[in-house]
C-alpha cells in the first residue's frame, strides 16, 4: 500500500469517528435540553400554585380587612355620636322590615292581578271512571 492510500484511509477513518462523536454529543444535549424543559415546567407549575395561594389569601385578607374597617367606622360612629348612632342603626333596620313588607306585597299583588286569558270550563277537568263508581257505590247503586 502506498502512503496516499494510507492518508485517505486514516482520513475516512477520523470523518466517521468525528461522525459518531457528533451524534452522541447532539444526543447528549437533546436529553440536557429536554430535562431542562422538564425542570422548568415543573418550577412554571410550583410558581403557579404559589402565586394562586397568596393571590387567595390577598383576597381573603382583603375581604376581612374591609369587614374590620366597616366594623371601626360602626364603633368609631358609636363612639363620637352615640344618640345618631342608635337612630341610624334603627331606621337601617325599620328600612330592612319595611323592604320585606313590601315585597310581600308585591308578589301578592303580583298573584291577584295575574291575568286570566279565557273563562274556566268546569267540564274541562273530567271525574276518573272509579271515582263515579265509588260515588254510585255510597249512594248505594252497588257497583256494575
Amino acid at each position: 500500500m502506498n502512503k496516499t492510500t494510507i492518508a485517505l484511509w486514516v482520513a475516512v477513518v477520523t470523518l466517521v469517528n468525528y461522525g459518531i462523536w457528533q451524534h452522541g454529543e447532539n444526543t447528549r444535549l437533546n436529553n440536557i435540553l429536554e430535562l431542562s424543559d422538564m425542570r422548568s415546567e415543573l418550577s412554571q407549575e410550583w410558581t403557579n400554585e404559589v402565586t394562586f395561594s397568596l393571590l387567595n389569601k390577598l383576597n381573603d385578607n382583603h375581604k376581612e380587612g374591609m369587614i374590620s374597617q366597616g366594623r371601626m367606622e360602626g364603633i368609631v360612629e358609636y363612639l363620637t355620636n352615640p344618640k345618631d348612632y342608635q337612630s341610624v342603626w334603627h331606621e337601617g333596620y325599620q328600612r330592612g322590615l319595611n323592604q320585606s313588607e313590601e315585597m310581600a306585597r308585591i308578589e301578592k299583588e303580583a298573584d291577584d292581578n295575574a291575568p286570566f286569558d279565557r273563562p274556566i270550563n268546569p267540564d274541562a277537568i273530567k271525574k276518573p271512571d272509579f271515582d263515579k263508581k265509588i260515588e254510585k257505590v255510597q249512594r248505594g247503586g252497588g257497583e256494575q
